[in-house]
């Protein structure tokens, strides 16, 4: 296994590219671009990545332990490689004002997790444990939550979510007047103003 620690890879770009068996420890990717690059049996530890853009990028039985994510984007991800409920090498991940687009966070668990100052466009929520999660003042742009836990949740001030009030669990969560009453619309119940 090669391994690097304590290294900054700043302006890095990888393409196309399967990276193997590789150890990151405490190391800062900055302004990095990877795209459709597969790492597989990587560890990640202690690193953070600021304003890197992972399109098309793969997690394959990958160890992730405390790592921060701030002003990414994530264009084409699958939360569930690395976030899923039932993956036990992950520790901790923390997100920054990060950009989702076109993601799929299916059977994540994201409880506690604060996702203000983000951007979701076309991504969807299903079978996730979101359970006191912060969503305040996102736009989602056609962002659906399927079967989700949504309790104790905050989308206060949050816009264009999609949200079947029938399959989601969402006792105590909260939501603006306005973005509520949209969601009874799924129930076929017509609105008047």
């Amino acid at each position: 296994m090669c391994e690097y620690t304590n290294k900054t890879f700043t302006d890095e770009k990888i393409e196309k590219k399967t990276v193997s068996g590789r150890i990151f420890q405490d190391c800062d990717f900055k302004n990095c671009k990877f795209e459709e690059v597969i790492y597989n049996q990587c560890v990640f530890s202690a690193c953070k990545f600021i304003k890197t853009t992972f399109s098309n990028v793969s997690f394959k039985n990958c160890k992730i332990n405390d790592i921060l994510f701030s002003e990414c984007v994530f264009v084409g991800f699958v939360w569930g490689e690395i976030k899923s409920r039932t993956n036990n090498n992950i520790i901790t991940i923390e997100l920054e004002k990060c950009s989702y687009i076109y993601n799929d966070f299916s059977q994540c668990d994201f409880v506690k997790t604060d996702f203000r100052g983000s951007e979701f466009k076309s991504c969807n929520f299903d079978d996730c444990n979101l359970n006191k999660s912060i969503f305040k003042k996102i736009n989602f742009q056609n962002t659906t939550f399927n079967n989700n836990n949504l309790m104790e949740s905050d989308f206060r001030d949050a816009t264009n979510y999609i949200i079947d009030i029938r399959s989601n669990k969402l006792k105590n969560a909260k939501f603006s007047a306005l973005e509520a009453s949209n969601m009874l619309l799924s129930l076929g119940i017509k609105l008047e103003y």
